[in-house]
């Protein structure tokens, strides 16, 4: 858009399979179950994402939306294409960079939030402290998920080594539909 200023778009496609072990279910006490006798062993579906974001030197907000097509799990067809459900799920993401020690250190505060269909949204937070470009150190917490740190370094400009760890779940506030 100018100098250090960008609009960025992005989109992917491709195909998954799931196989489906029909021996290994046991959800019925009868061994004819049509459920089960109408899943084929393995299928073949596309698959796809988008997202956008804005990006300047000090700010970034972007959406992304992870399953353009509804995933199906358990598919009574080998190919499928899936209805499209671009909205189903979807990521907003933004952060803003605070430079410190004559601009070659930073601050990084970010946050997500995760929109699903029939479940309540999601939020995590976090903070990146980047040290002259060379290393990083940071925590998170993930609503449902619990707290997080993470650590690394780069090694050169293309190639980065990072840890990351979590604490497990700290509450139980999101609830899956029943």
């Amino acid at each position: 858009l100018e100098k250090g200023t960008y609009l960025r778009f992005g989109m992917s496609a491709g195909a998954g399979s799931n196989k489906t072990d029909i021996e290994q279910l046991r959800f019925s006490s009868n061994p004819s179950d049509q459920v089960l006798a109408s899943l084929v062993q393995s299928d073949i579906q596309i698959l796809g994402n988008a997202g956008i974001s804005y990006h300047n030197p000090v700010f970034h907000v972007g959406l992304a939306l992870p399953n353009i097509f509804q995933p199906t799990y358990l598919n009574t067809t080998p190919f499928s294409v899936a209805p499209l459900k671009p909205l189903r799920q979807v990521v907003l993401h933004g952060s803003y960079r605070y430079y410190f020690s004559r601009d070659k250190n930073l601050i990084e505060p970010y946050f997500n939030y995760r929109l699903n269909a029939g479940m309540p949204g999601q939020f995590e937070l976090a903070t990146v402290v980047h040290l002259s470009g060379l290393l990083w150190f940071g925590g998170s917490y993930r609503q449902g998920f619990g707290a997080s740190g993470m650590a690394g370094f780069n090694l050169g400009q293309q190639m980065a080594v990072g840890y990351s760890y979590s604490l497990g779940t700290l509450t139980s506030d999101i609830r899956r539909p029943g």
